[in-house]
């Protein structure tokens, strides 16, 4: 990409730089994973994850008829980063220490100037989006988008770090709970103390939703959400629409719409996985899900073993990437197929492991046994 925008789009060297937080790390990611560093990987594993998803969302190469080569590489791009993390995180390459968490604060301050130096010497440049909004929402009309991108970060690495609380409880019984309960806690006691601010901010959130919308009358709002007009407002517009329709009651989040309900403007959502919590809604998707954990065999599940198949990425990697921009009868299943052969162990080479394991434990006792009776000899010849 950088010799190609050098070569071709005659963009000088500086410019082509790494500035960008998701292009510093498509370089700093592969460095860690070859040398298995753990410096600051909590803030590298976190921001690979994010940063990749957010801009993949909000893209603006959506608002095109086509895509170029550069749009499709960075399409590419943004959706392998969350996954290839995941692949890292599965396969136990990095571990996540909750108590390094102070690193993620310095590791953005870091990022935050390093990007503000491109920003004053490169010429109408946005990098990181801090000069101008790179999200298609401001939490605060009429003050700086940074507080928006603030408000999403706590939110974000809440989301990140929560799987990581769960599974420290659930190893750590007693003080897991404790600790689960302490961080639910504190959540609910803040949404109490600042309820006035968070309802403040649902709405402003709802009302930037509905920005679309405000120019037309109720009758024609109905219509459009019946699926009895057509209205085509591009996929992030869409997006919009179909997470407002999904929210806007308590039985349609749990339960979704059905699969017999016409679309949203007669379009569907151009995401799989959004179109499928709209017509299935949470509880559907939980039974879903349920159904596919039930294929998986935990007692033998290795995880060393799903390291020797992330060759799968290859493919999950682009189905999944057209999945969150199009939708497709048969890619749904099969990027579900593929997903559950990285889990699936295959049983005859878990006994085969499990065999060799035991046989290895057995042979370390009995050396162990052997070694405690020469000691045990050593001493009873020293006593006489």
């Amino acid at each position: 990409r950088m010799l190609l925008l050098m070569f071709v789009a005659k963009q000088t060297f500086i410019e082509v730089w790494p500035w960008q937080l998701c292009h510093i790390l498509a370089f700093v990611f592969p460095i860690y994973y070859f040398t298995k560093s753990k410096f600051f990987v909590l803030p590298v594993l976190m921001l690979t994850f994010f940063g990749g998803i957010l801009t993949f969302v909000f893209g603006d190469y959506y608002q095109y008829v086509s895509f170029s080569f550069l749009d499709i590489e960075s399409i590419g791009l943004h959706f392998m980063m969350p996954t290839v993390v995941l692949g890292a995180l599965c396969s136990n390459t990095f571990k996540v220490e909750l108590s390094k968490i102070w690193q993620l604060p310095i590791a953005l301050v870091l990022l935050v100037s390093y990007a503000s130096i491109g920003n004053a010497i490169v010429d109408g440049a946005n990098f990181m989006y801090l000069k101008e909004n790179g999200l298609p929402f401001n939490f605060f009309p009429g003050y700086s988008h940074i507080y928006t991108y603030l408000i999403i970060g706590v939110i974000l690495i809440v989301l990140f770090l929560l799987p990581f609380i769960i599974v420290y409880a659930i190893k750590n019984k007693r003080q897991g709970v404790k600790f689960l309960i302490a961080y639910l806690g504190l959540f609910i006691i803040a949404l109490i103390v600042f309820r006035k601010y968070v309802i403040e901010l649902l709405g402003r959130i709802s009302d930037g939703l509905s920005s679309d919308l405000i120019e037309m009358s109720d009758e024609l709002k109905k219509q459009i959400f019946a699926g009895e007009v057509h209205y085509d407002p591009g996929r992030i517009g869409l997006w919009k629409l179909y997470i407002m329709d999904i929210f806007s009651s308590a039985f349609v989040t749990l339960f979704g719409r059905g699969i017999s309900r016409p679309y949203i403007g007669q379009m569907h959502a151009h995401n799989e996985f959004l179109n499928f919590l709209w017509a299935n809604g949470i509880f559907g998707c939980i039974i879903y899900l349920v159904t596919l954990l039930l294929f998986i065999d935990y007692k033998n599940l290795n995880l060393k073993s799903i390291k020797s198949k992330l060759y799968l990425l290859t493919l999950i990697i682009p189905i999944g990437a057209i999945l969150f921009i199009e939708i497709h009868p048969m890619g749904k299943l099969l990027y579900v197929i593929l997903l559950l052969a990285m889990m699936v162990e295959d049983k005859d080479k878990a006994g085969k492991q499990n065999l060799s394991i035991n046989k290895q434990m057995k042979n370390e006792e009995i050396s162990q046994n052997i070694e405690d009776s020469r000691e045990e000899n050593i001493t009873i010849k020293n006593t006489n």
